[in-house]
């Protein structure tokens, strides 16, 4: 179940990198890590980080909501940012990421069985959602429908992560 949620927090966080002026957004180190409430199908969390990015310009994630798909349909795990990030330019930046998680348990510990992290990107989950964000005044909505694990996270640079 960790892994899924660090997966979901990664998404979250550096989604916007590759999709934002070919900017490199690097995850120098995780600082904090806290829960505010976990139940067998749910979970609020906050997750305080030191990353580094070399965009030219601030912006902000102000909202985002992204779910982790099986194979058939299934929602194994959905994570929703409960308040804006901002990512400063150029330098490194201490940000907090505040998360709902919503899980199907069932679903996720048969994705955990899977064991390492390779094994569940090469995996059939999909990655759905959106994010929403801002350059300077100017705001974009990106949306994401069923791509691969593997793909998105290759796309957004969170496969250095991993």
């Amino acid at each position: 179940m960790k892994k899924l949620i660090l997966i979901a927090l990664a998404i979250l966080t550096f989604a916007s990198c590759k999709i934002n002026d070919d900017a490199d957004i690097r995850l120098l180190q995780v600082t904090n890590f806290e829960t505010h409430g976990v139940t067998l199908s749910k979970a609020r969390i906050s997750v305080s980080a030191e990353i580094y990015s070399s965009a030219n310009r601030r912006f902000s994630i102000s909202d985002a909501e992204l779910a982790l798909n099986n194979g058939s349909g299934r929602e194994l795990l959905r994570a929703k940012l409960t308040d804006g990030i901002t990512i400063r330019k150029k330098r490194v930046t201490e940000i907090t990421i505040p998360l709902d998680i919503k899980y199907d348990m069932p679903g996720a510990m048969l994705v955990m069985s899977e064991g390492s992290i390779d094994k569940i990107l090469e995996s059939d989950i999909t990655v759905s959602g959106y994010l929403k964000f801002k350059k300077s005044i100017i705001g974009h909505k990106y949306e994401i429908d069923n791509m691969p694990l593997k793909e998105f996270m290759e796309f957004t640079g969170i496969d250095d992560i991993f």
